[in-house]
């Protein structure tokens, strides 16, 4: 009986399954290493940043984004056949401003546009400056993108 008494102490003591999870939380839809593809949050300098759906600026224009804008994208930075250095819109961000909204399709923005007389577009933001989590990844609820669709299991 006092077996059982300390099975069912350790157990209690063990850290419930949402804590675990709202513990790899890092900023506002950034979970670590888990599965999830990594992150980095810029916010943008200039008056505005396009939207294309592969790295070059003569491409399709897919959407802009405003000034003072904070963008999460891919971890790895992408560069063009030309040493222009750009970033990959998450799959959050995709779904967020609509653009690229199937799972294959791909929406870049221009780090730097000072060959084109622009200066420096983005700017990377240190891990301090991340969007806090929300309410419910406090708690281990994640935010899951599949195409079109945003949602927490």
């Amino acid at each position: 009986s006092s077996a059982f008494f300390v099975s069912m102490v350790c157990t209690m003591l063990e850290q419930p399954q949402w804590r675990i999870a709202a513990g790899k939380v890092i900023a506002h839809c950034c979970y670590g290493p888990i599965g999830e593809v990594p992150v980095k949050w810029f916010r943008v300098l200039a008056k505005h940043a396009y939207i294309r759906p592969v790295p070059c600026v003569d491409s399709q224009l897919l959407g802009l984004l405003q000034e003072g804008a904070v963008v999460q994208v891919n971890a790895d930075e992408v560069v063009d056949d030309e040493g222009h250095c750009w970033a990959e819109l998450s799959p959050l961000m995709k779904w967020r401003l609509q653009v690229a909204l199937d799972d294959a399709s791909r929406a870049f923005t221009l780090v730097d546009g000072s060959d084109w007389g622009f200066g420096l577009l983005l700017e990377e933001l240190g891990q301090a400056d991340w969007p806090a989590p929300d309410r419910a990844e406090r708690i281990g609820l994640r935010w899951h993108v599949l195409e079109e669709h945003a949602f927490r299991p």
